[in-house]
């Protein structure tokens, strides 16, 4: 894994736009011996998962990287987001890292477009995505702010929910997402309640603009 975080760091340093080395392979390895429960040391405990924390740090910034070249059908996003779902299930350090890191998750590229090619390829790379925030979500109050304040929430609600019937299950994911931050506006829950209310206002605008442009 030392080496692994090395060669990540270094083959993701191409210039925006240049498809960099391809380790979606890798990061599916990664997930599936994390899935598996890692690997047992003496004391029975995972040393994989132990490494894995020690390089959460690493392991957001390598998503980092990755987003910055901003291709439309990147596997090694799509694998690395796995990856931390996996990971951020089992290791508190790899939420605390993608709460402080906000950018690493709020600014994902994504491309909508209604041609078969991405229309597959957000299928299956969208659910993982969202998971991991609703994780996050629940994780920090200070994230769960960030997210709902972030021109991209309310896109992706847009994009996926108001104007487009093709992402039915993306779009199921991602209001139960909205319920999420929603409910955090009682301050029995989660003590957002300034920001939420904006958010709550916002959402209905954008839910009447859209009616109001059916055709």
């Amino acid at each position: 894994l030392e080496r692994l975080m090395n060669c990540f760091s270094a083959s993701l340093a191409s210039p925006r736009g240049q498809s960099p080395s391809r380790f979606a392979s890798y990061f599916k390895v990664l997930t599936a011996i994390l899935r598996e429960g890692g690997v047992p040391g003496e004391d029975g405990s995972s040393v994989f998962e132990a490494t894995l924390e020690s390089h959460a740090e690493n392991l957001v910034d390598v998503l980092e990287r990755i987003n910055d070249h901003r291709l439309e059908f990147d596997h090694n996003r799509f694998e690395m987001v796995r990856l931390l779902l996996v990971a951020a299930d089992q290791c508190t350090s790899i939420l605390d890292c993608l709460c402080s890191s906000t950018d690493s998750l709020l600014t994902h590229h994504i491309t909508v477009k209604q041609s078969k090619p991405h229309l597959s390829y957000n299928k299956i790379a969208m659910p993982p995505l969202i998971r991991l925030l609703e994780l996050c979500c629940e994780h920090s109050t200070d994230f769960l702010e960030s997210w709902v304040q972030h021109e991209n929430c309310m896109w992706a609600i847009q994009q996926f929910c108001l104007n487009n019937q093709r992402y039915t299950e993306i779009a199921n994911q991602l209001m139960h997402l909205v319920a999420l931050c929603l409910a955090a506006e009682s301050p029995e829950v989660g003590g957002a309640e300034c920001v939420v209310r904006q958010f709550r206002a916002r959402l209905m605008e954008a839910v009447c603009d859209s009616i109001n442009h059916c055709p």
